[in-house]
């Protein structure tokens, strides 16, 4: 994690840019998360009428979609129950929200998680792990990408959403 975020703070470093099928990498990083915490397939779901094709380094949207659902799962209790939903609005853009039934994000932290080192609250640390860099990460390389990502929560216990806001290919 400390290399990834090395790399996501690299203003020097330019990403390789090509189309990328949201399909087609969500797939696979829903695939290699229900194979590493041995989840049902009804566990982590895929909602995708359409197959939004971005432009970006599939490496780094990879890292990105990945450090949000391995999120979604620590920060779940039993049973886990992820949603990953893609949209694609007219102007040009695509959205990819990664929704949980996990223990929440406070409001007033909702901003600070995206900070290098942050961890939310002392009772969170205590049971998961991590340096609290995952989320440093996904917002430095979705921005790499010329997008954006915002963090929603109603509160503790609540569950958390991730909105991954990507160009679009036309």
């Amino acid at each position: 994690q400390v290399l990834s975020a090395a790399r996501a703070e690299d203003s020097g470093r330019r990403a390789r840019r090509a189309t990328v099928s949201l399909r087609e990498i969500l797939g696979e990083c829903i695939a290699d998360l229900r194979g590493r915490h041995g989840l049902p397939e009804e566990a982590v779901r895929l909602d995708l009428a359409r197959d939004p094709v971005v432009r970006g380094d599939r490496e780094e949207l990879a890292v990105v979609f990945r450090n949000l659902l391995e999120n979604a799962v620590k920060y779940s209790d039993a049973p886990v129950s992820v949603s990953v939903r893609v949209d694609a609005d007219g102007d040009g853009r695509a959205q990819i929200e990664i929704s949980d039934r996990g223990i929440g994000i406070p409001s007033v932290e909702l901003q600070k998680i995206f900070g290098r080192f942050y961890r939310v609250g002392r009772d969170v640390q205590r049971t998961a792990s991590g340096l609290g860099l995952g989320l440093f990460i996904v917002r430095n390389l979705v921005r790499r990408q010329g997008g954006r990502v915002v963090a929603r929560s109603e509160g503790a216990g609540q569950g958390s959403r991730f909105v991954v806001t990507l160009r679009a290919v036309r």
